[in-house]
Order: C-alpha cells, then structure tokens, then sequence
C-alpha cells in the first residue's frame, strides 16, 4: 500500500533525518544523470524532490502520482506538475519519455508488474530509467518511521530480474543513505561523510536504498539522423535487438561495424526523400541567387522603404553553370528541375555516367574537381558522407570558387569546411551559401 503524500512531505521537507536522505539519494541520481538537457523527463511515487535539478534544462518535466498516495502542487512557486495517476494507466504517451524516475512506488505496490509495464510503455526506445527502492540488507528497511521501512525491499538481484522481465535491460547500479537512520545529531553530522565513505568501499550491502539504471530494449530501433548510435549504445542494447532502421538516406550516425559484429542488421531509406531533397537544392539555389532571406528580413525588420532599380538586386538563375557534386539519385534528381530553370548542368562524379543519361539531364562530366569547381557559377554538394568525402570541400578548393558564385548543401555538412566557409562570407570572398544540414 502507498504511503500519504503528506507524511512523504513531512519527512523529505521538515525533518533533519528527510532532509539529510534527499541530499544523499539526490547526490546518487546526479551521479547517474548529469543532466537531461533537452529531455522529457517524468517520476513515478514521489520524485519531486529528486526532479529539481533537472527543472531548467529538461524540455519538459511531469511527476505522476500513485491515486492512493495523493498529490500536491509542485513546484509550489510555479506552475505545477504533478498530477495523480492510476498504477495500469498513466496519462503519458507511449514513447514520450526519455528520463524516468521510480521512487516510493515499486515496493509500495500491490502490482509492481502493472507499474514495470507501464514505465517501458512510455519510455523512449534508448530512454533511461532509474529504479530506487530500499535495500532488503539494509537498516533502512528495518525502520518503519522512515519511508523506506514499509512495503518489500529489494535487493539488486531481484530487481534487477523484474526489470529484464518487462524489457528492461539494467546497465549500471548504485547505492545511498551509508548513515544509519537516525536522528541524532551525531548521525545527522556525519551523514555526508558517511555516504562519500561507503561510495569510496562501495559498500552497497550495507546501504540503505539501491539504485538502478536500465534502458528500453526492443527488437528493433528507428533512429533518426540527428541520433549517434555509437558503440557505447549499441553495446548497452539488450540481446532483443535485431535491427536498426535509419529513418533517412545515410547511415553514417551508426556505427556499422559495432552492429555487424552483434548481428544487427543495418537498414536505411536511400529512395525516399529522393525528389524532396532535390525540391530543397533547388529552393536554395532560387533563394540564395534571388536573395529571398535577405528581403524577408529587411520586410520583418520594418527597413523596406520602397522599390529601386538596385534594391536587393539578386541573380537571374537562367543560363548559369551548375556544377553538382555527386550525381547520384539526388543529383540527377537536382540536374533535372536545373535543366527546366535553363540552367547549364555540370558534374563531378566518382564514376562517370552513362552516355544515355548525360545526354537525358544535358550534363557535362568533369574528371576535376578542382577544375570544375573554379569555373561554376553555382556549387551543389549532393554526395554522401564517408570518410573520402569528409571536408572533400576544404579550405583550397573553397577558394578555387569564383567570388560570385555561390554554394548549396543538402548533404551532410561534414563535407565542407564549415569554418573556412564562414570566413570567406565574412570576407567577401565568395557570393553566398544555402545550407539545409
């Protein structure tokens, strides 16, 4: 049975011996989470003074809690957060979470499996959970004027079971409360040196709560570009997953090699947003000649005062040299609507097309890059991201561009020197830049 909030509130805010349990157990999940930045980040029982520091860099924060408990508006100088929620249903979407914090209800529930299934339902895949419950070895469990005296305590082993039950896989555990509960000022006083001193002998067996940390496993994992599906995830993943979906053309945000030798297979979407990154590449090229930024903003900023022969004055984009860099899918894809804008079409490639295509897009093939990069009008880099192409763009062959000619990146932005670009901008030294990654 759940214990009231309000002798949860008594004890974590107006006694010395709370007071001295939230520092310590606080201290244990920053050693866990250094921050969630940008993260949706939720508790389960009663997490809100654990949920504190996470307050101004989270991108959003809720605190569910148990109907039998009870709530209260928290923050108390804020808009608040906490809401009650039943053990089978929280009012959470599936996948929303990526931090979640357990406290106060796993032991405390008449069905912790309810409360498992619940907290893998809304976690993110990759997303992290931390699980603290009273250590069944512990003086804690034995002292029922405490919190963590009541319901069943765990050791790390049991739970640890109960969480790869509901596919969740444990990565790390820890523990807190090295102090024995009780309040004396004695005790009180070397509550902070006894918590460094058991993390220094990890003397877990002797804590009074344990902590630990698990991750969302799934059969399968569909990340998204922006995402690094490094070594260190993939070594963390269960033995469930068997395959990683890319939801875009590349896979260079996966460690390829790491998945291979786990037996994951790697899959990506190399067709689909074919004709939308070409829509893209063309958009900028228009935008950049025609100088559209530029006007829009002049008109958001109140500065238009009317038309004149030179103001804004941008390019006619009929009749200038487009030289693409790769022509793959996309580039053809890009040669085409160029073609329709009278644009001369132009490209280097690592293997020269077929006779039949380049007289389909009306391309002429440059064996060099340096070559065909000094005599474009309009640069489009339109090849993938590999270790050959990494700033295939550099410093040099920036400068090889012509001062009024100007560059388009629907790539990766790995492939251009980004700060030698921002310098030459700043100098003059080349026309402009549409960049869409």
């Amino acid at each position: 049975m759940h214990l009231d909030v309000i002798e949860l509130r008594r004890f974590y805010y107006r006694s010395p011996l709370g007071r001295a349990a939230q520092t310590a157990i606080r201290g244990a999940v920053a050693a866990h989470w250094r921050d969630a930045r940008a993260e949706n980040v939720a508790a389960f029982g009663f997490g809100q003074p654990f949920l504190r520091p996470f307050r101004e860099g989270a991108q959003r924060i809720v605190s569910l809690m148990p109907a039998q408990m009870g709530a209260f508006h928290w923050p108390v100088e804020g808009a608040n957060v906490s809401v009650l929620a039943e053990e089978r249903r929280w009012p959470l979407a599936t996948g929303f979470v990526d931090r979640l914090l357990v406290i106060h209800a796993l032991e405390n529930s008449e069905r912790p499996g309810a409360v498992l299934a619940e907290a893998q339902r809304v976690l993110a895949p990759g997303g992290r959970a931390l699980f603290i419950v009273p250590n069944r070895a512990g003086l804690w469990a034995r002292r029922e004027t405490t919190p963590f005296g009541h319901g069943r305590p765990y050791s790390v082993s049991q739970l640890e079971a109960r969480l790869r039950e509901h596919q969740l896989e444990p990565v790390r555990h820890s523990a807190a409360l090295y102090a024995p509960p009780s309040e004396r000022r004695f005790w009180l006083r070397m509550a902070r040196a006894a918590e460094a001193t058991g993390r220094r002998l990890d003397a877990q067996r002797f804590a009074g709560v344990i902590l630990v940390e698990a991750v969302k496993t799934a059969d399968v994992l569909v990340p998204t570009i922006t995402d690094r599906i490094d070594a260190g995830l993939i070594s963390q993943a269960g033995e469930g997953l068997k395959l990683i979906a890319n939801y875009g053309a590349g896979v260079d945000n996966i460690d390829v090699h790491t998945a291979r030798q786990r037996g994951i297979l790697v899959s990506n979407t190399p067709g689909v947003l074919t004709d939308d990154t070409a829509d893209m590449t063309m958009a900028l090229i228009l935008a950049v000649l025609r100088r559209i930024p530029e006007g829009l903003a002049v008109m958001q900023a109140g500065e238009w005062h009317g038309w004149s022969p030179t103001a804004l004055l941008g390019g006619r984009v009929a009749g200038r040299r487009l030289g693409i860099l790769g022509m793959g899918r996309i580039g053809q894809a890009v040669a085409r609507r160029a073609s329709a804008f009278g644009m001369q079409i132009h490209y280097h490639n690592r293997h020269r097309l077929r006779d039949e295509i380049e007289e389909e897009l009306g391309a002429k093939y440059w064996e060099s890059l340096d070559q065909m990069v000094a005599r474009m009008d309009v640069i489009s880099i339109n090849c993938p991201h590999t270790p050959s192409t990494f700033h295939l763009m550099n410093a040099r062959r920036l400068k090889l561009m012509k001062p009024d000619a100007v560059i388009v990146n629907t790539s990766r932005g790995e492939v251009i020197d980004e700060n030698a670009l921002t310098r030459m901008l700043r100098a003059g030294e080349i026309a402009g830049a549409g960049l869409d990654v």
